[in-house]
């Protein structure tokens, strides 16, 4: 068990420290208080007592942990930054102007779910599209998953081997890096089949 304080000092009360109690993977398992011993002179002293650690970030965990463990970008965030990268580039691939989002997914109400699917909302459709033709294609779409733990639904699967069957291209890809070569690889490649 480690123990690592997240505040010296209350600010109400100069004689209590809370601390939060850790398993050895990180995870917080207990939080408390605890008071200052108040023969001790020196901050030092009360910190070496105390087991305090300054290098804490906004989590509470030591940074040390958080070397080793990166979180993972979201889907949204990892689509996000594609679309940052994808204005940059328009410059010199003019047809990333074209990129859209499919805005399919997300948590909804029931009513408004209800009301989107009359709309003609269907599950599984591919995040993003490129209406392009390049080559054999008639545009891109594609499936875009985090980095590591994005999983594809059986509608998603239906839908990226039925827009496959129609002449378009369709990608699945992990993270914003690997679809902006999927899109680079399509726009200059002229569209070839794999």
């Amino acid at each position: 068990m480690k123990i690592k304080s997240i505040a010296a000092i209350c600010k109400k009360n100069k004689n209590i420290a809370i601390f939060e109690r850790y398993s050895d993977d990180g995870d917080i398992l207990r939080t408390g208080k605890r008071a200052k011993a108040r023969n001790m002179n020196s901050a030092k002293q009360w910190r070496r007592t105390s087991r305090f650690s300054s290098s804490l970030i906004g989590n509470g965990r030591d940074h040390r942990m958080q070397k080793n463990k990166m979180p993972v970008p979201t889907e949204a965030q990892e689509q996000m930054t594609l679309f940052s990268w994808a204005a940059m580039q328009s410059g010199k691939y003019p047809e990333l102007n074209l990129l859209y989002h499919v805005p399919n997914g997300g948590s909804r109400h029931k009513a408004e779910a209800g009301r989107l699917r009359a709309e003609g909302v269907k599950a599984g459709v591919p995040d993003l599209c490129l209406p392009v033709a390049r080559g054999q294609y008639h545009g891109l779409y594609i499936e875009l998953k985090r980095q590591r733990g994005g999983r594809t639904s059986d509608h998603q699967s239906e839908w990226l081997d039925a827009i496959s069957a129609q002449g378009y291209k369709a990608a699945l890809c992990y993270g914003w890096e690997q679809a902006a070569g999927t899109i680079i690889e399509y726009l200059t490649g002229g569209g070839t089949h794999d």
